[in-house]
Order: structure tokens, then C-alpha cells, then sequence
């Protein structure tokens, strides 16, 4: 324990430092608002002298960042006029940003609890061996297993942390940050059974970005799936289990109708700028998203060497063969009657999508065809590496 611990600071430290010198540097070179950053910093502000009733109409999320920023703002410029420290106003680009820090370190954190409660063999291994009840013959070399999988786990939290996609949006102000750590708050407090604080720090994560209904959603379905596994006895069993299940559900069920309620008040799942936020069938985002998986998870799609030798084998079996068919023709479809480009894809180049669309997609009208193919590869790929990790629902 004590050495996953002192992996977990070493990495912890190595990751509040690195963020530290590219914030720092991000401050200097961009000091004022950038990209969207436009639209939240002026509207924070606005929240922060009082004005409450300002409302900038291009902006389409709820205001749980804005509300967010300010509990921890107002009360810490109190402090520090009170104790005349004075640092001047908090209310800035700079320390706005800087508040991404903190919550890159409480992600890196629920990373590490998530995965610890859904992997909880290295944890329960070496309680074991403290309390002396490892049984294992060659318990020294089970013990430095289960430490290396804990290991693991560290290293593996610190992966996800830093993963690109969202590392990038550290240093921004933006709804990013935020709206992960309520969605990773709210899954992590379900695995520990305490769905009432789950449905408010999953309440707060819609109020970051109104898509994370779909993660309260997943959140409620995995407790359902759990509650399942354990099957009532007697009749009088299946009373109290089916009770049980639904006081686990009625608190993301609260959440659910609000969401609809909000849904009905406002007629669309945006606020402000409605005209450019419409809902649409964009089912090749699916294709977009095996893709970007499998790029980013390519080293664990090619190691162990063998098994990704394997799995190319077994894609030229005439069973494989036909669900590649299957697949390839479905893709082929989705792509030719439900593919949507927005006009601010290739309106603004600070945006990575606007390189990926200008330059492999726009360069040939067949290249989205053409890539049907390689979709269907990484959708058998990924369904093969799930089912032996999985159950089917989840």
C-alpha cells in the first residue's frame, strides 16, 4: 500500500509540475481569451461583479462552470482582503485557468479509485498478506505481482489523465475539466453504493454540458446491471430486491425528469445559440470514435505481438470474412445518407477536426468510402477485446 502510495505522489507531483510550466507558458504567450474562451471568461466575470442576470446568447451550456468558479472565488478574494494579503482580483484568463490544475489532480485521482473498485484483486491481495492470510506457496512472488498491479493501476490513472484529448483542455477555460470530474465523481460514488450524492455530483456534471445525461444514464444502467447479479431466494426475497432496486434508481430517476422538464421548457437540449446546435442522426461519428480508439490504443492492439498475429488470421476465416461484409456494407450506408458538416468544422483551423477534415476526408469524395473497410476491422477488433472483458450489456 505504502508504495503505491508513494508511486501514485511521485506521479502526482511529476504531473502538477508539468502542468504548472505548460500553463505557465500558455498564460505568457496567450494572456487573454482564446478560442471559446471568448464567451466564458466575460460571462464568469460577469457572475463575479454580480450580474447575474447576464447572459451572453452564444453560449449553449448551462452555467454549473460559471456557478462553480465563483464558490471558490468570492469567498477566497474575502480571505484574502480580509487578511490583507491582496492578490488582487481571482476573477482573471490567468487564474481561471489555473483552477484546471486542481481538477486535473482530482481526476487523476478517481481515475485511480474507479479502476481500484473495478479491479480490486492487487488491493485484496495485499490486505491479505498483511493480515497473514495469503495462502499462496510462492506468496513472495504473489505479493510482487499484486504490488505491480497496483503499479499498474497508478500508471494507468496517470494514462488516462493525460490523455490528449482532454490534457489539451487543462490549460483552457473550459467546460472540459469540470464536466469529467462531476461525470468520474458520480460513477465512482455509485460503485461505492451512495447514489443519492452520485445523482448530484451527475446533476452538477449536466449542469457543466447537458450531453452528460447520457453518462447519468450509463451511470443508472450500471447499478441496474449490478443489482441484478444478485438473484432473490423466496418470493419474500424478490419483494425487497425489486424494492431495493428501485430506491438504488429513484435518485437518477429525479435527475432524468428534470432533465426532461428542462428538455420541455426550453425546446431544444441547447441554450443560446440554438440555430447552429441542431440534434441530427450523425451515426459515422460511431466510425470516427473506432478510429480515434484504435489509433490511440494501437500499442495494445499490436502487443502481445501474438495475439494481434492471431486476430489478423482469424479476420480471413469465412465467418470473419462475413461479419466484415456486414459490417462494411452497414458502414457504407451510414456514411453516403447520415454524414453532416458543420459549418464551423472548416470555419476555424485552431481545431484539430479541421485538419483531419481538410486534409484526408476533403482530399477525395471517395476517401470516406474508402475507409469503410478499415471501420469494420477495428469494430470486430474492439467487440472481441470487450467480450472477453465484458458481459454482453456492459
Amino acid at each position: 500500500f505504502k508504495m503505491a502510495v508513494t508511486h501514485f505522489a511521485t506521479l502526482a507531483t511529476v504531473l502538477v509540475f508539468l502542468s504548472t510550466v505548460i500553463l505557465k507558458q500558455m498564460n505568457a504567450i496567450q494572456p487573454k481569451p482564446y478560442m471559446d474562451e471568448i464567451f466564458h471568461v466575460p460571462q464568469v466575470q460577469a457572475y463575479c461583479a454580480g450580474n447575474f442576470a447576464h447572459w451572453d446568447p452564444m453560449i449553449t451550456t448551462l452555467p454549473g462552470m460559471y456557478v462553480a468558479s465563483i464558490t471558490w472565488i468570492k469567498p477566497l478574494e474575502w480571505l484574502l482582503q480580509w487578511t490583507q494579503f491582496g492578490a488582487g482580483p481571482l476573477c482573471t484568463t490567468g487564474y481561471l485557468r489555473g483552477q484546471n490544475l486542481v481538477l486535473l489532480l482530482i481526476n487523476l485521482w478517481l481515475f485511480y479509485k474507479i479502476i481500484s473498485s473495478l479491479h480490486p484483486t492487487g488491493w485484496t491481495g495485499i490486505q491479505q498478506w498483511n493480515r497473514g492470510e495469503h495462502t499462496d506457496q510462492n506468496a513472495v512472488k504473489t505479493l510482487g505481482v499484486l504490488h505491480q498491479a497496483r503499479y499498474h493501476t497508478v500508471l494507468l490513472s496517470f494514462n488516462l489523465a493525460t490523455f490528449p484529448l482532454l490534457f489539451f483542455f487543462s490549460f483552457l477555460y473550459y467546460t472540459d475539466m469540470g464536466s469529467t470530474c462531476f461525470v468520474l465523481l458520480g460513477y465512482w460514488l455509485s460503485l461505492k453504493r451512495l447514489f443519492l450524492p452520485s445523482s448530484l455530483a451527475l446533476s452538477m456534471a449536466v449542469m457543466y454540458r447537458q450531453t452528460n445525461v447520457v453518462w447519468a444514464a450509463f451511470t443508472a444502467g450500471t447499478v441496474m446491471l449490478r443489482h441484478f447479479e444478485k438473484s432473490p431466494l423466496s418470493a419474500e426475497g424478490v419483494l425487497r430486491w425489486f424494492g431495493v432496486l428501485l430506491l438504488s434508481l429513484l435518485p437518477y430517476s429525479v435527475v432524468a425528469a428534470g432533465f426532461a422538464a428542462f428538455l420541455y421548457v426550453n425546446g431544444s437540449i441547447v441554450v443560446g445559440d440554438k440555430s447552429h446546435h441542431e440534434a441530427s442522426l450523425h451515426f459515422p461519428q460511431l466510425l470516427y470514435f473506432i478510429a480515434f480508439s484504435s489509433i490511440f490504443a494501437f500499442p495494445h492492439i499490436l502487443f502481445p505481438l501474438q495475439d494481434f498475429v492471431r486476430f489478423i488470421r482469424s479476420c480471413f476465416r469465412p465467418s470473419s470474412l462475413l461479419v466484415l461484409l456486414l459490417l462494411t456494407a452497414v458502414s457504407l450506408m451510414l456514411v453516403k445518407y447520415f454524414t453532416y458538416e458543420h459549418p464551423y468544422l472548416l470555419a476555424d483551423n485552431r481545431h484539430y477536426p479541421f485538419y483531419v477534415w481538410k486534409n484526408i476526408f476533403k482530399r477525395h469524395h471517395l476517401i470516406r468510402y474508402l475507409l469503410t473497410p478499415l471501420y469494420s476491422v477495428g469494430v470486430l477488433f474492439w467487440w472481441r477485446r470487450l467480450y472477453f472483458s465484458q458481459s454482453i450489456l456492459w
